[in-house]
């Protein structure tokens, strides 16, 4: 009676890991930080919360350029040159939010099938004295070019 207890018990254990729906937990992909601040323009950017898969210099561009309508927001990054036949670049922006103090950030992991990027927003602890000032919070990383689908979740 024990062994089909202990028996129930591993196959409980084996499905309940974590695991996505390719079998597999991923492996980290390395990725190089390109910018983590705040767009100050109250919206007037024109980018909505949005998450961008960027593989070309053209997009690249124009997201550059939506960034800097108001403010020189790019002056920051520490590169604006990507070589695009190398580097996938992964831009997420959060909602315009009525004061500072939010940030996100990534987990990007690379399964069989697919890139994985999990993004985690925080927001201004009770008492931490955030600025009152209209905020945008993005975060851009580049990852080794790749031709697999990228899913934001």
């Amino acid at each position: 009676m024990n062994r089909y207890v202990l028996l129930v018990l591993m196959a409980i254990m084996t499905l309940s890991c974590n695991t996505n729906d390719d079998g597999l937990e991923g492996v980290e992909v390395r990725s190089t930080l390109i910018a983590d601040d705040v767009l100050y323009g109250a919206g007037r950017e024109g980018i909505n919360k949005e998450n961008f898969v960027i593989t070309n210099t053209n997009d690249w561009d124009n997201l550059a350029a939506k960034m800097n309508a108001v403010n020189n927001a790019t002056q920051n990054f520490t590169e604006t040159d990507i070589d695009f036949s190398k580097y996938t670049v992964i831009a997420v922006f959060d909602e315009v939010r009525p004061t500072g103090g939010y940030d996100i950030s990534l987990e990007i992991k690379e399964t069989t099938n697919r890139t994985l990027v999990k993004i985690s927003n925080t927001g201004p602890s009770i008492g931490s004295g955030a600025t009152t000032v209209v905020t945008q919070p993005y975060v851009i990383r580049k990852i080794q070019k790749t031709d697999l689908p990228v899913v934001f979740n």
